[in-house]
């Protein structure tokens, strides 16, 4: 249900009296507000009442593991607040507050557990904004608040991206015009025993040291972290700060000829300033200088939105040095990519993709290129990965086709293949919420693959071509075989009716659709023999 949201336009040089009062009236009433900061656009809710955090998270759709930050107005608020406060946070709010700086430590029992991510510590700030200062002073409560925009994409810098990612779902828009810094605040935690960057912002580490002494950075900054892990401040843990469509970061010096190679119709490509002119893709956009990671943090989301607009399907992105505010950017893009970073100067890897509808023997073929030195990527599998307990396809799944779960809360997948298979729309709907993750857990494993120096790859999968996981391939192949042994193969590895198993097919894109996108095709009619023979002609032709 669409809520009623009130916009308020006020003055961030002098805020209007009056516009402020509004707006902390709906804060009083437990409603949740978008708010400017020096930093990114905020999403607001009393930061004292469990209530208001559970409205920001569903009007997010974000995680509620994912800790809030705790905006306050003064510095003596840090007492109200936690517990057990060391010299050093006295230091560093003297040094750098009210600015882009959080710091992480022991909370006191006033903050509840859906504002901390049920966490014994609490995350608080003071930003620099006349017009967030003013209400939190005439709310009389902090702000719990994260970035104002929808869960996993990017942050807004403008009142335009709070708008439309959050109109008729929150009570009030605040337009209190664009962001200085552009990227979310530096947080350091001082809850343990050693000084934490938990995430890069616009104090840099050098900055910190200079007032604690050494800062240890923490892993999850420049690394992919497990499924399981408890993120210790917000956007560690999942995929933040994306647009629509797949980012890669390229390094390298031949990052020109390498994203020219790769582009099509649909690619974007975000580059330096002055570097637009190097690249034959059409939605090019300049982020800042190559030097300058300050003018690169200001653009950096407004870019990554402005893509969205273009409806490109890919981004390619020049890597930033990760060193001072560059961290941040650079932290920024790792996630927004999914880790997805590729070395230009590296040797390619050659892809094969193979594909073909159910029973056709795809697995075989596959286990065949395995066994002759390729890294082999079976997209029924990763399919099964990105729907266990806890993965976020599994949350959408639910959403769209509803009670097809056993009780302990695993996907049915004989009771989601019988409504998909049955029903062509559906099941486009299920590829909807599904290529996406499938798509970025095979990248990532095409990397690794890479880095391991396999002589090359080999992606299995049914939906190949409608994921678009074949641009990723330097060729397919189309695996085929009758209908009575596909049929006979479906029945005895799935336990399926031979009627499941026709409707199954029945379902399926024709060979003519496979043919037509493939650059060669296999058919399983001979036993393992002949597969092998057709495998090794496929190699002698690409020379491999």
């Amino acid at each position: 249900m669409e809520i009623k949201t009130k916009i308020l336009k006020i003055n961030p040089q002098a805020p209007e009296p009056e516009l402020i009062e509004q707006a902390a009236q709906l804060l009083r009433e437990d409603g949740i507000v978008t708010i400017p900061t020096e930093t990114v656009y905020g999403l607001a809710g009393n930061a004292l009442n469990k209530q208001a955090a559970e409205k920001i998270y569903k009007a997010k759709g974000r995680p509620s593991d994912n800790p809030l930050i705790v905006h306050i107005a003064d510095k003596e608020d840090v007492f109200k607040y936690a517990k057990d406060v060391p010299e050093k946070a006295l230091k560093l709010f003297e040094a750098f507050s009210p600015g882009p700086l959080t710091v992480v430590l022991k909370k006191k029992d006033i903050i509840p557990d859906s504002v901390s991510g049920k966490l014994d510590t609490v995350a608080l700030r003071i930003p620099n904004n006349n017009i967030t200062l003013s209400l939190i002073r005439a709310c009389g409560f902090p702000l719990a608040a994260p970035s104002a925009n929808i869960s996993g994409s990017p942050s807004p810098t403008d009142f335009e991206h709070t708008y439309k990612d959050l109109y008729g779902k929150v009570n009030g828009l605040i337009d209190g015009g664009k962001c200085d810094v552009g990227v979310e605040s530096t947080i350091i935690s001082l809850a343990g025993d050693k000084a934490e960057l938990l995430r890069p912002g616009g104090i840099t580490v050098e900055q910190l040291e200079s007032v604690v002494g050494s800062v240890e950075i923490d892993e999850c900054i420049l690394n992919k972290m497990h499924e399981d892990f408890t993120p210790k401040a917000p956007g560690m843990k999942y995929k933040h700060y994306a647009p629509k469509a797949r980012v890669t970061i390229v390094k390298g010096n031949n990052f020109t000829e390498y994203i020219n190679q790769n582009s099509t119709e649909k690619t974007g490509v975000l580059c330096f300033d002055g570097e637009k002119k190097l690249f034959k893709a059409k939605n090019v956009l300049e982020y800042g200088n190559a030097g300058d990671s300050n003018t690169q943090a200001q653009n950096l989301f407004r870019c990554l939105r402005a893509f969205d607009e273009m409806e490109v399907d890919e981004i390619f992105a020049r890597c930033p040095q990760p060193k001072g505010v560059g961290l941040a950017v650079y932290n920024r893009l790792i996630k927004a990519a999914a880790y997805n970073v590729v070395d230009a100067d590296s040797k390619k890897m050659f892809i094969i993709g193979i594909t073909g509808g159910s029973g056709c023997g795809k697995s075989t073929v596959g286990e065949i290129f395995k066994s002759k030195g390729f890294c082999y990527i079976d997209t029924d599998k990763t399919a099964k990965e990105i729907t266990q307990i806890g993965q976020p396809a599994l949350a959408e799944i639910k959403a769209c086709f509803g009670d097809v779960f056993f009780e302990n809360g695993e996907l049915d997948r004989k009771a989601l293949a019988k409504i998909v298979f049955s029903d062509n729309e559906r099941l486009k709907q299920l590829n909807k919420i599904t290529h996406k993750y499938i798509t970025e857990k095979v990248i990532n494993t095409l990397e690794e693959c890479k880095n391991s120096g396999v002589k090359g790859a080999v992606i299995d999968g049914a939906a190949l071509i409608e994921s678009k996981i074949n641009e990723l391939c330097d060729c397919c192949i189309f695996v085929t075989a009758s209908v009575e042994s596909r049929l006979k193969r479906i029945v005895e590895r799935d336990g399926l009716t031979l009627q499941e198993a026709q409707r199954r097919i029945g379902g399926q894109k024709s060979d003519d659709f496979y043919k037509n996108a493939c650059d060669f095709t296999i058919v399983n009619d001979s036993g393992t023999e002949g597969l092998v023979e057709s495998v090794d002609k496929i190699l002698k032709e690409l020379k491999l």
